[in-house]
């Protein structure tokens, strides 16, 4: 075990919380670390003040000169299983990756960071040709769906992998998938029996977000939506 990872862990822990991160601040600037120390500092500070706070403009400054030197050093630990997303109040809280990925790295992904955003990505471009590829997720959700890690999601994208009904009846099934507050489904081939599914599922009781866009839901998908006691 490495010196800091008992400090990552308690940021994993309790994402929500600062304490745990401006704890790791102070040791990281014991270590001769004070950049990424100040870095964590300076954005848990600016979770605290409202967009249009004029005490934003200097630490906004300061954030961008950090982020433009050491982002991508900052990142590099889960560069190899994806796309490292935006940093939030210190550290990488969202992650592009293709569901496979997902599977065979979870234990890592989420060891690594207070990962809280997936993206699932099937879609690839080819260049120079730009040929879209679209293979289809479905086979892989029910162990997407029984991935205890899971747990930790607040927002998840399945945007453009195909899972069907049967895909989506995995994660209406999961007894993980209990955090979200966002969920991306255009594009999967869904109908009205998997968002029937959906509708019916306590899982999805936190949504603030659901994007069911180009899907092939009809009359029944929509009643099932407007008559959920779980989605309000």
């Amino acid at each position: 075990m490495s010196l800091q990872e008992p400090f990552l862990q308690a940021i994993i822990e309790h994402p929500d919380d600062d304490a745990p991160r401006l704890v790791f601040a102070d040791w990281l600037e014991e270590q001769g670390q004070t950049e990424r120390a100040e870095f964590i500092r300076v954005q848990c500070e600016l979770a605290r003040f409202s967009e249009d706070d004029p005490r934003r403009q200097n630490l906004e400054i300061r954030e961008r000169e950090l982020l433009t030197e050491y982002a991508r050093q900052w990142a590099e630990s889960l560069r190899s299983w994806g796309v490292p997303g935006e940093f939030t109040r210190g550290f990488v809280e969202s992650i592009t990756l293709r569901p496979q990925s997902f599977l065979d790295n979870a234990d890592g992904i989420f060891g690594a960071a207070p990962i809280r955003c997936v993206e699932f990505q099937t879609a690839m471009f080819q260049l120079p040709a730009l040929i879209l590829i679209h293979p289809s997720s479905a086979a892989l959700m029910p162990a997407v769906a029984s991935c205890p890690h899971i747990r930790r999601l607040i927002r998840v994208s399945f945007w453009l992998n195909g899972i069907g009904d049967d895909g989506i009846r995995a994660l209406a099934m999961s007894h993980f998938l209990t955090q979200l507050r966002s969920l991306d489904l255009r594009n999967n081939e869904l109908s009205d029996l998997g968002v029937e599914a959906l509708a019916l599922s306590p899982n999805f009781s936190g949504l603030t977000v659901l994007n069911l866009a180009s899907n092939k839901i009809g009359s029944v998908g929509v009643r099932a939506l407007a008559g959920s006691r779980h989605l309000t």
